[in-house]
């Protein structure tokens, strides 16, 4: 069941010193795409909203959120998402204050160990960490990796894509040595993975069987005594997990279970339909462009490998993608980040392309090692250079999906930047959920000093009123009837004073 003598112990061609250097040379490298301006969004509507309110619960009371009405009324929404980024997240509340960075950082973190792990890995395993820089190298300069709801946002999806990959890479080291620390680590990854997503980090498992089988290993895992113990400690992570969640809120205990991912898969859930190929054609046109076209080379380099190591790791990983997006487009439901767990894989697949043509070259004209470390840099700079200045560029810009981020970005513009403006009043005419202005409000009145009311009748406002307004509509209506003195304006949105008084009429806006 094993190939474990031709798997090296460790990294024998380098030392671990030039891991490190690697590494870290990836680390300043990933700094760009990851964390400039990491912070300068406000916080997204709905998804990054729902994650921010979960972990300032956490952390503001060390309570799980019940339901979000509890900030909002009126607004029934069940917390139903499991916890296990809520825990960093929270964390990073405690030390780093209530603001974007601390919600983003722990998922920008996650991010970067991805890519270190893909270096540690082939430096560790195959003696080959020019492969998994170029696959890092690929992850973070693909354009639906390095976007809102994956890497650049609070939301969990870049949690999953490590732990998804990790697990993965577990399997494979199992399947190859037979050492059963990788099964028991594979088993906790996947409970991380389901207390973090739900059922997705479990989409690959089709293609984890049909690798047991065509390794003819399948009988002898199913047999395996060490298996069921990984099944029991998979079992016993998540106990504890629940347990914990039992012990400090009941009521979300009910929750756990497969949240809504069942109702997803067989209904269209808020409108969210697209076509069977949906994600197949997103990669290739948009999210995964260029690197697609490696891919291809990729293959090829796979059928012609005689390294058996390398052929097997390349099918385990093609497989998983394959099952893991077929099992996303059956889904009735369909939204753009369904596809994250796979962009390591395809990074993997695509940089094994390149490396292999790398390999050719500087085997056909018998490269010295500096004349090696020369053209990797240039081959690094020729084939990358575009699409990292790409993303990096694209970070610097803010990005205004909705109005309930305005409404964010006019909160987030008064906390950092005017300190003196504590007391004043929030029109949000028509919004029943706004959970980016829930988020801002909460945060800023219970530790930064603020006095922040939220309304959305407008019958209520006053002359003599400091008001923020945020909808032309609202604004038109505002200008109509009183006079007024602009405190602060941001991206549409203003505070005023209201001064005096222009009309008597107070007919709110449509």
């Amino acid at each position: 069941m094993t190939e474990a003598s031709s798997l090296p112990v460790d990294g024998t061609k380098y030392s671990n010193k030039r891991m490190l250097l690697v590494a870290g040379l990836f680390a300043v490298i990933a700094y760009f795409p990851l964390f400039l301006h990491l912070d300068s969004d406000p916080i997204h509507a709905w998804d990054e909203a729902m994650f921010a309110m979960r972990a300032y619960q956490l952390a503001n009371s060390g309570t799980f959120l019940e339901n979000f009405g509890d900030y909002i009324a009126g607004f029934d929404n069940p917390n139903i998402k499991p916890p296990f980024g809520t825990y960093f997240q929270a964390l990073a509340f405690k030390v780093l204050g209530y603001n974007e960075l601390a919600l983003r950082l722990p998922v920008a973190l996650f991010c970067l160990a991805t890519g270190i792990v893909l270096i540690w890995y082939f430096f560790r395993f195959f003696a080959n960490p020019v492969l998994g820089f170029l696959s890092a190298m690929v992850l973070v300069c693909s354009p639906g990796y390095i976007a809102p709801h994956l890497a650049r946002t609070g939301d969990h999806e870049g949690i999953l894509i490590f732990i998804a990959l990790a697990a993965l890479l577990g399997f494979y080291q199992f399947t190859a040595t037979n050492q059963t620390k990788w099964l028991y680590i594979t088993a906790i990854l996947f409970a991380f993975g389901f207390l973090t997503k739900n059922l997705v980090v479990f989409f690959s498992l089709p293609a984890m069987v049909l690798y047991l089988v065509y390794q003819k290993q399948l009988r002898a895992f199913i047999k395996s005594k060490a298996v069921w113990q990984g099944a029991g400690l998979f079992g016993l992570t998540l106990g504890l997990n629940y347990l914990v969640v039992w012990w400090v809120s009941p009521y979300n205990f009910r929750f756990l279970g497969f949240g809504n991912v069942q109702d997803r898969f067989v209904n269209v859930v808020q409108g969210h339909a697209a076509p069977f190929m949906y994600y197949w054609t997103e990669l290739a046109n948009i999210n995964f462009f260029p690197w697609v076209l490696l891919l291809p080379i990729g293959l090829i380099a796979l059928v012609v490998q005689k390294n058996s190591r390398y052929r097997n790791l390349m099918l385990l990983l093609m497989g998983s993608t394959v099952s893991h997006l077929l099992v996303i487009s059956v889904s009735k439901t369909k939204l753009p980040w369904y596809d994250a767990s796979v962009y390591p894989w395809l990074s993997i697949i695509a940089a094994f392309g390149l490396w292999s043509i790398w390999e050719q070259l500087s085997s056909r004209f018998s490269f010295s090692a500096k004349a090696q470390f020369a053209s990797l840099c240039m081959l690094t700079v020729t084939v990358f250079s575009y699409s990292y200045t790409k993303e990096v560029t694209e970070n610097m810009q803010h990005l205004i999906y909705s109005q309930q981020q305005k409404v964010g970005m006019l909160l987030q513009e008064v906390r950092n930047h005017h300190a003196d403006l504590k007391t004043f009043t929030v029109i949000d005419e028509g919004s029943t959920g706004n959970l980016v202005a829930s988020f801002y409000i909460s945060s800023m009145n219970d530790h930064y000093g603020y006095q922040i009311d939220w309304q959305t009748d407008y019958r209520n406002i006053a002359v003599g009123d400091t008001v923020g307004f945020c909808t032309s509509a609202a604004i038109q209506w505002a200008d109509s009837l009183y006079a007024q003195q602009t405190l602060t304006e941001k991206s549409g949105c203003k505070i005023v004073v209201l001064t005096d008084t222009l009309k008597t009429d107070h007919t709110t806006p449509h």
